[in-house]
């Protein structure tokens, strides 16, 4: 019975390590020193399709802890492509969140979980 519990011959599982996300912060500083602050709460699916068609707002797509700017190009594919998984699968979110920088420009956070 012991040996079931000894830790060199069964160690125990690794614990999962969350993933930190921009969802989460009520501010943060990018690469190039803006800072933006958390406005509200989070973006409505049909808030987040009308900003993503914006050409002023910034889109960052985050998933597993990267992020990768969506351009305005790409946008309304990138949505089709996540209201498709979001149908297809329970396990697959896509959730947003507005950030306003002092200069008054606009960032929306789409993070991506599964």
């Amino acid at each position: 019975m012991l040996a079931e519990h000894d830790p060199l011959t069964h160690p125990p599982a690794p614990q999962p390590v969350p993933i930190p996300s921009l969802l989460e912060a009520d501010q943060f500083t990018d690469d190039r020193g803006v800072t933006w602050k958390r406005r509200g709460g989070g973006l409505s699916a049909h808030d987040l399709a009308r900003m993503i068609g914006d050409p002023k707002v910034t889109v960052l797509h985050e998933y597993l802890g990267k992020l990768r700017e969506v351009p305005l190009a790409d946008r309304r594919a990138f949505w089709a492509e996540a209201e498709d998984r979001m149908r297809r699968s329970p396990y697959s979110g896509f959730f947003g969140q507005e950030f306003k920088s002092e200069d008054r420009r606009y960032l929306v956070v789409i993070a991506e979980t599964c």
